[in-house]
């Protein structure tokens, strides 16, 4: 019987060598392609979660955590990075002033911080931002080599924008002297101040709280009614008077019926009305700081000191003229100004809440109770009204304005809804008499530098 062999020959022998040493091969060529490729990753993921973290800093404070600039970025010109909104200066970020960061890269910030260099452009393994566009950038890249080709990365992507949009600036957040931030609230949110040092969101330290109303420009100067309403793109927060559509959609008031008077043009009118104790100055002031505070609640009355307050729960100051409203509202706080809402002010504040809040028709709300409460609060413990951390400008108490009627028997205004009247809308308008005085109108007092 002739026996079968079973091994292999020297042909096939070969085959599988070479089939093994081409599959090794392939193998060996992954592995380095899945390194480049890790790394790659690993920053992308850090430029994603600084982005986010600077996004929630800047909602925040309004600013970038970022002051010292990094003097040479000709690496990020020549791989074509840097677009069209990148215009301002290339920034180090602080990375301790984000919290809850962590990151695979940027080891180099531990010398930065420790003033270890002789020079900045020594510091590569860093991220940098630009103050403009806020875009976030790996300074040393990250060397990828695939199929033979060798690219650098410098962020999450690999060409700038070539056109620029609109990017609006949002100020920083100023905050008077003798308050204190509260809590984490944000600038979309509802910024909150209160002359209370420890004080919180439900006001149980029982300071006077404001809020923050950021302003992109004036209306007429830094932009037009098609701005704020989003027409042109991003929507602005523009100070200025405006009237709503039964949409909520704002127009430029332009009727004669209603104005916010110079001291010049009241001195003509001589209506006896109350009007803003200098309304230019407040323009002026918006226009500067970026923005206004506004009492967070309607007023209420300190009943030791009878001075006016901004607190949770208290009884609403009502029952008062519009000459008084603004007497009490005056003079507040040494070296910050203080006044009784103007309509500019009143205005503006609904095109932020629509802008930030789930109510883009805002100004159309219609009253949320019919019994007459206290500040912020219903009597069953309801927050009917709140808005960006602002209460009740849709109803409890319409409040009184320093904008001025034409009519000289009813020349004091008033805005907002009440529980009174059903039918009122925030944004509604409402005349009385020098002598008026009713339980369903209060008023609110506004801060600015």
């Amino acid at each position: 019987m002739i026996k079968k062999e079973t091994g292999v020959t020297l042909i096939s022998l070969s085959i599988a060598v070479i089939i093994i040493l081409v599959i090794t091969g392939m193998i060996v060529y992954s592995a380095k392609d899945s390194v480049y490729i890790e790394k790659l990753t690993n920053m992308q993921n850090d430029v994603a979660n600084l982005r986010d973290k600077v996004s929630l800093y800047y909602s925040k404070y309004a600013d970038i955590p970022a002051k010292t600039e990094y003097p040479d970025v000709s690496n990020l010109e020549n791989a074509g990075v840097i677009g069209a909104n990148d215009t301002g200066k290339f920034l180090i970020l602080e990375l301790e002033s984000l919290e809850g960061l962590t990151l695979n890269y940027g080891k180099d910030y531990e010398t930065y911080k420790a003033n270890n260099y002789e020079n900045l452009t020594d510091l590569t393994d860093i991220y940098i931002i630009n103050e403009t566009s806020h875009n976030i950038f790996y300074v040393e890249g990250i060397r990828v080599n695939q199929n033979g080709e060798t690219k650098m990365y410098y962020t999450d992507y690999t060409q700038g924008d070539k056109e620029a949009v609109e990017i609006i600036e949002v100020k920083e957040i100023p905050i008077p002297e003798g308050f204190y931030h509260v809590g984490d609230t944000t600038l979309k949110e509802g910024y909150v101040i209160s002359d209370e040092k420890e004080d919180d969101l439900d006001n149980t330290k029982g300071g006077n709280q404001y809020v923050w109303i950021p302003v992109d420009g004036i209306l007429g100067e830094d932009g037009t009614i098609d701005d704020v309403r989003g027409t042109n793109g991003k929507k602005k927060i523009l100070l200025g008077r405006y009237e709503f559509n039964e949409l909520g959609v704002p127009s430029e008031y332009s009727e004669n019926d209603y104005k916010e008077e110079t001291q010049q043009e009241h001195t003509t009118s001589g209506y006896g009305n109350t009007i803003a104790k200098d309304i230019e100055g407040f323009i002026e002031s918006v226009r500067k700081n970026g923005g206004y505070y506004i009492a967070r609640f309607e007023a209420s009355k300190n009943v030791e000191t009878n001075k006016v307050e901004s607190k949770y729960g208290k009884n609403v100051y009502n029952n008062t003229t519009q000459l008084n409203a603004a007497s009490v509202c005056q003079n507040l706080y040494a070296g910050i100004h203080s006044d009784l809402m103007n309509s500019y002010a009143w205005d503006t504040a609904i095109l932020f809440i629509q802008k930030y809040s789930t109510d883009d028709d805002y100004s159309r709300q219609k009253r949320l109770q019919a019994t007459l409460e206290s500040t912020g609060k219903a009597s069953n413990g309801t927050d009917y009204d709140v808005r960006c951390n602002i209460y009740d400008m849709a109803g409890n108490c319409m409040e009184w304005t320093t904008e001025t009627s034409d009519d000289s028997k009813y020349p004091c205004m008033g805005r907002g809804g009440s529980y009174y009247y059903s039918d009122d809308f925030t944004s509604d308008r409402i005349i009385g008499k020098t002598v008026s005085s009713y339980d369903y109108i209060s008023f609110r007092p506004i801060l600015y530098f």
